[in-house]
């Protein structure tokens, strides 16, 4: 900390201590913009399966759970009403065999479909964010243009 022995060295002190607050306050405004962006539905959405499809080494593993997953949801929804749990973990396996054989088969055409349904999604969304903003401005317009014919209207007055 330096010795202030003057106005002059008090009011330059001050001033870079205000640039160094505005230059805080305009991150912090920043980072809390970001981050209110990030929590919106569609950047959530959005984020959650670009990080799904860009993970390099856990792609494979990530299909596995999915097969695993659909396997054992249709082998419940088959045998629903069905006591025989034996049976059910036999199909539920045999269902698991296939989709991981389908998976370890096919799995660039799936991360290729996935990411081609991304890219679609993200599309929509950016052509709703174009509409709604094009609405607003035809809206902002359309009250402005009667804003100065009401103004019109009262000149004459």
């Amino acid at each position: 900390m330096r010795n202030i022995n003057d106005i002059d060295q008090l009011q330059a002190r001050v001033q870079e201590l205000e640039l160094q607050q505005d230059a805080m306050w305009t991150g912090l405004k920043n980072n809390v913009h970001d981050q209110v962006e990030n929590l919106k539905p569609a950047n959530l959405i959005k984020n959650a399966f670009s990080g799904i499809t860009n993970s390099i080494d856990s792609e494979t593993d990530i299909l596995k759970e999915g097969a695993a997953l659909v396997s054992g949801l249709v082998a419940n929804a088959l045998l629903s009403g069905s006591k025989n749990k034996p049976l059910k973990r036999w199909i539920t396996l045999a269902l698991f065999s296939a989709a991981t054989y389908l998976v370890t088969r096919y799995q660039d055409e799936i991360l290729e479909a996935g990411n081609k349904a991304m890219q679609f999604v993200t599309e929509k969304v950016n052509q709703f964010k174009a509409n709604r903003d094009r609405k607003r401005a035809e809206r902002e317009a359309e009250a402005f243009a009667d804003e100065e014919d009401m103004e019109d209207v009262h000149e004459g007055i």
